[in-house]
């Protein structure tokens, strides 16, 4: 696996959920700890989707 496909992998992965458990993201989560350039890209994309997840709580959901 590369670090391109690694990205498209982990660009679907949900950090806090059973995505740390599923073979799939595995071998994805693996190539972070090889490639430095990697970590850094997941690392920013966590905090992109925490800060998009806590965006989207905040959004008063109507009645109807």
């Amino acid at each position: 696996m590369d670090s391109r496909q690694a990205r498209e992998i982990l660009s679907a992965y949900r950090h806090n959920t059973e995505d740390a458990n599923d073979p799939w993201f595995a071998e994805a989560l693996r190539e972070v700890e090889r490639d430095p350039q990697l970590k850094r890209w997941f690392d920013q994309q966590r905090v992109a989707d925490a800060v998009l997840r806590d965006s989207f709580q905040q959004i008063d959901v109507p009645a109807n």
